[in-house]
């Protein structure tokens, strides 16, 4: 292992300041015997020393530092579901044929505790939504899609994310999706392959999308209340069912 310049020189004046002292005391005492036993005894302890500092206080340092990216973390989540998080699963909701039975199982996620969301989270998981893109609804999509693109970017530019691979992930399928519809310049030429196969982008999105915005939920639900109640007035669907 290289050891740098500086720290080459701070370690020469520790030692130069530690060899000082020792030649005082040395000096003033004239009992080398003092100074050999407390050598050894630092020694002996310098294993619970490295103990101590590397196993046990890094550990809780680096416990500090995680929950204060994962808070940073699920700020940024928040500005996403602000901004278009929310708008992404009203519009793609309305593309799902089983729209009904999801609303009704998440309009009342007031009343969620922690089992029913792990309960959610994997019907969420093992559900097979049913997401259909036609020609008569393209268009609509690809507005939607294209007036977000700025912002999915500006996400994906910040570094913080890296260590969430499932928000991630999400970012990039709805990046996909913008960038395949927002190649097209028309849409009545495509074949019905070309319309499953965004179908099938839309619903990879969809499924992450829904899972991201339980887990916002079930954290705004813990650690700021008061922004979980705006999060539950403006829920997509409940609003949806009204």
């Amino acid at each position: 292992m290289k050891i740098d310049d500086w720290m080459k020189k701070l370690i020469a004046a520790l030692l130069m300041i530690s060899a000082v002292f020792y030649g005082i005391h040395y000096a003033v005492f004239k009992d080398p015997m003092f100074i050999l036993r407390y050598v050894i005894a630092q020694l002996g302890f310098m294993p619970i020393s490295v103990i101590l500092v590397t196993m046990i206080l890094n550990k809780l340092i680096g416990r500090r530092e995680k929950l204060q990216r994962i808070k940073k973390l699920n700020m940024v989540i928040g500005v996403f579901f602000s901004e278009a998080g929310t708008d992404f699963l009203k519009n793609f909701l309305t593309y799902d044929s089983n729209s009904s039975e999801l609303i009704v199982r998440f309009e009342k996620v007031k009343s969620w505790d922690e089992t029913k969301y792990k309960s959610i989270k994997n019907y969420i998981s093992e559900n097979e939504f049913k997401i259909v893109v036609d020609i008569g609804n393209i268009e609509r999509l690809k507005d939607m899609m294209v007036e977000k693109r700025q912002f999915l970017l500006t996400l994906l530019e910040n570094p913080n994310l890296l260590e969430h691979e499932s928000f991630t992930e999400l970012l990039w399928a709805l990046f996909h999706i913008t960038e395949e519809l927002d190649a097209r310049n028309g849409f009545d030429d495509m074949s019905s392959d070309d319309f499953k196969h965004i179908s099938n982008d839309l619903k990879r999105a969809y499924c992450q999308l829904v899972l991201q915005w339980i887990l916002y939920m079930k954290n705004l639900k813990e650690d700021y209340p008061y922004l979980y109640s705006f999060a539950l007035r403006t829920n997509p669907y409940s609003s949806l069912k009204a």
